[in-house]
């Protein structure tokens, strides 16, 4: 099995994650990589996004977007390359990223648009529990606890 590597985003990894946002599934799921998006993501503020890689060269599979929660939690968005769909890479790398995050985090929140069967799935399949009911904008609120 392919190695599973974290690395924070970098701005050359900018002009990849742009592209995948050709895919029209992504496109209107995710917020798009512009230069504010970058600022935010790197400046060390509370937001922090990384690179999920499989090989050797950190060719980017998924990109995971974080912001630290006032509780000991944080909100997790995560995009995975369009390519990629389908080959288990998404529950791979949020199976990994929640077992990092268990050694400074007490939880991971995620907020799944009501529509999206796929990202509904996924977070259930790692674990994720229903907190609450869709928000006015119709997203599902899902937590994992990290802490026994």
């Amino acid at each position: 099995m392919e190695l599973l590597r974290f690395r924070r985003f970098h701005e050359t990894d900018l002009a990849v994650y742009a592209a995948w946002f050709a895919d029209e599934e992504l496109a209107r799921r995710a917020p798009f990589p512009d230069t504010d998006w970058l600022a935010e993501a790197t400046a060390g503020e509370g937001v922090v996004a990384e690179i999920a890689s499989l090989d050797a060269e950190g060719t980017p599979v998924a990109v995971i977007r974080y912001e630290e929660e006032g509780d000991g939690g944080m909100t997790l968005f995560i995009a995975v390359d369009p390519a990629q769909r389908g080959k288990g890479v998404a529950r791979r790398v949020l199976d990994a990223f929640a077992e990092r995050a268990a050694d400074r985090f007490s939880h991971i929140d995620v907020f799944v648009a009501r529509d999206n069967e796929a990202g509904l799935a996924l977070v259930r399949a790692c674990g994720f529990r229903l907190i609450d009911g869709p928000d006015d904008d119709g997203f599902v609120p899902y937590r994992l606890g990290l802490t026994d």
